[in-house]
């Protein structure tokens, strides 16, 4: 089938279908004579699941989990009517407030109405917080500008989870006030451009496939990689070599190693507390710092994680 007749069955539009490919939710093949895609009947199935569980506001990372994991939906689910629960209770509470200030001003209490609007607000927030996308889209909030946007583009897939217990109200509080006390930092030109380059390179490529390639290397970081073959190693070797007669990866690796620089110069720019907070907010985080160094150790291991991102 083509994606013209996908769109038929599933309701979905065109985009969407491609980015779920970009996931790596849906795997189609290709006609070899056109290199149109060419979609299954698991892929109409898998398409037609997706569209509901993202209408449920179930996350494409909870998602994945199911497809790699179909008996693990029970926990899901259960998870999802957890946070629907606690919205019910919130939104209850902030009508029944809503009504309040209503009869109160009818009444002609203008007085009150302040205090039952800041009683609203905090109703409001709660419910907010209840959402998985609420803590990447509140950093952008808190902190307009560049530094907000980067700190949502490099660690929004890791703030992916609700806050939803006392430990995680704390842990976010601490985590925007260690935020806000970075010092501003004096950036060398060298620095600057590089860090332009990157934006520019984000923005001409689409912040949705920066964070889908993100979104793919913590997850092949996250997930145990096996010890390679020997012929595995020998690819990548070939790889590594041939990569270093290339002009863009010696320009590439030199950035790196200046901006690794930078950062080890000056790191105040992550403060230790920032970790340490992250790692209370988000599991996936936690499983993150686990593996990174193992993965670090070996280039093939590493070279390997980062293999699924630049297809």
């Amino acid at each position: 089938m083509k994606v013209n007749q996908i769109m038929k069955i599933t309701g979905l539009t065109k985009k969407a279908i491609y980015y779920y490919e970009e996931v790596g939710l849906i795997k189609p093949t290709r006609d070899t004579d056109n290199d149109y895609r060419i979609y299954t009947e698991k892929d109409v199935e898998r398409l037609k699941q997706i569209n509901v569980l993202r209408k449920l506001d179930i996350s494409i990372s909870d998602i994945n989990s199911f497809f790699d994991k179909p008996s693990g939906i029970n926990e899901i689910m259960c998870k999802q009517l957890d946070l629907f629960k606690r919205r019910i209770e919130y939104l209850n509470k902030s009508k029944g407030i809503i009504e309040n200030l209503i009869e109160e001003y009818n009444k002609g209490n203008v007085d009150t109405i302040t205090g039952n609007l800041e009683k609203l607000i905090i109703h409001l927030d709660m419910d907010a917080r209840a959402c998985s996308c609420y803590m990447s889209k509140e950093l952008e909030r808190i902190f307009p500008g560049g530094f907000g946007r980067l700190m949502s583009i490099m660690y929004g897939t890791f703030l992916d989870e609700p806050i939803d217990n006392a430990e995680k109200e704390v842990a976010w509080v601490e985590l925007v006030n260690t935020l806000d006390s970075v010092v501003e930092i004096k950036y060398p030109e060298d620095i600057k451009n590089i860090l332009e380059e990157v934006f520019e390179k984000i923005n001409k490529d689409g912040l949705n496939n920066f964070k889908t390639k993100n979104e793919n290397l913590i997850k092949n970081i996250i997930t145990p990689i096996n010890e390679l073959t020997w012929e595995e190693k020998d690819v990548i070797d070939k790889k590594i070599e041939n990569s270093k007669n290339n002009e863009n990866y010696k320009d590439m690796e030199d950035k790196t190693k200046k901006l690794f620089e930078f950062i080890k110069e000056n790191p105040q720019l992550l403060p230790e507390d920032f970790g340490k907070n992250l790692k209370v907010l988000s599991s996936r985080f936690r499983m993150f710092t686990e593996n990174f160094g193992d993965i670090m150790k070996s280039k093939y291991k590493l070279a390997k994680a980062y293999e699924d991102i630049h297809t």
